[in-house]
């Protein structure tokens, strides 16, 4: 297939187009959200054309609902696609005010990909710690995080660094505030490699004993915004320290634990009531499960 190498989005477009004249039926990541300028009109007429044409075998897992509520294009493409997946509830309902005749279309998945097998670059895991082992989960991204608790968790709490290490999974946003935030952080933080395969990543969840997001309450993550944070405690069974007014995701509180200050964070680690849970309560979340609750819901 030929690429449009400095152009990605065109290129996933271009290549969706030649699986679904194949006869394929493709799942949308978020779609053509994001981006800024011509380019980014050009791409939405595309991805418009495309689904006009080809919607009905094209469903589309949307993780900013205020992105389509504010973009015509995009809007009008929602009644063409098979179907639409959020990753909560919370999301789904939000979704619903705006458009309440697409309830019929509108699922909850929860976990957005798939498990694939990507090559491997070689394990990146350094063997068993004694240290608690706490996984910074999602882009490592000063705008869309908060990490000034973090910061005062380590000014207020020094000695506990000691029986702690800290895991940044996930890339590092090229940008100025980003790049600065890292710099300060990175005598606490362990920032493995400028980016991972999907197969590292799952390795590095799997060795955390607690994942942990600084979603920033400014990003709208508590309403139309979704944050992949769940979809990962989800995918490796693991425990998730959040904000808390994260604490709005109902369905995820058998397995979250939420922080308003330094203070949580550090009771939370220091007595580690994050390890008696049991695995059963991710049962749930399994697809075998998730499709028996759209049967019920749907019935």
């Amino acid at each position: 297939i030929y690429t449009f190498k400095k152009y990605l989005q065109l290129n996933l477009l271009y290549q969706s187009l030649i699986y679904l004249i194949k006869g394929h039926r493709v799942v949308y990541l978020t779609g053509p959200e994001y981006g800024k300028g011509i380019k980014l009109f050009i791409v939405r007429c595309l991805w418009f054309s495309l689904m006009a044409f080809y919607g009905k075998r094209s469903s589309l897992y949307i993780k900013n609902v205020d992105v389509y509520s504010n973009n015509c294009l995009l809007k009008c493409t929602l009644k063409y696609v098979q179907e639409i997946y959020f990753e909560s509830y919370l999301q789904k309902k939000y979704f619903l005010k705006i458009y309440p005749h697409l309830e019929y279309k509108s699922r909850v998945s929860y976990v957005y990909y798939p498990k694939e097998i990507y090559e491997s670059r070689g394990s990146i895991i350094t063997g068993k710690s004694k240290k608690l082992r706490v996984g910074l989960v999602g882009q490592f991204d000063a705008r869309r995080r908060d990490y000034r608790v973090l910061i005062q968790f380590i000014e207020d709490y020094p000695d506990l660094l000691n029986e702690i290490e800290f895991w940044q999974i996930g890339r590092v946003k090229n940008d100025n505030a980003s790049l600065k935030m890292k710099k300060e952080l990175s005598h606490v933080v362990q920032f493995k490699k400028e980016d991972y395969s999907t197969k590292e990543l799952d390795e590095m969840i799997q060795a955390s004993d607690v994942l942990i997001s600084f979603n920033s309450v400014d990003c709208g993550y508590d309403k139309g915004k979704g944050t992949a944070a769940f979809g990962d405690a989800i995918c490796l069974r693991k425990p998730l320290i959040v904000p808390e007014f994260l604490s709005a995701y109902k369905e995820f509180s058998d397995f979250s634990y939420y922080y308003k200050t330094a203070d949580c964070i550090y009771k939370l680690l220091k007595e580690r009531k994050f390890r008696n849970i049991e695995p059963s309560v991710f049962d749930r979340f399994n697809p075998d499960e998730i499709k028996k609750a759209w049967s019920n819901e749907y019935r």
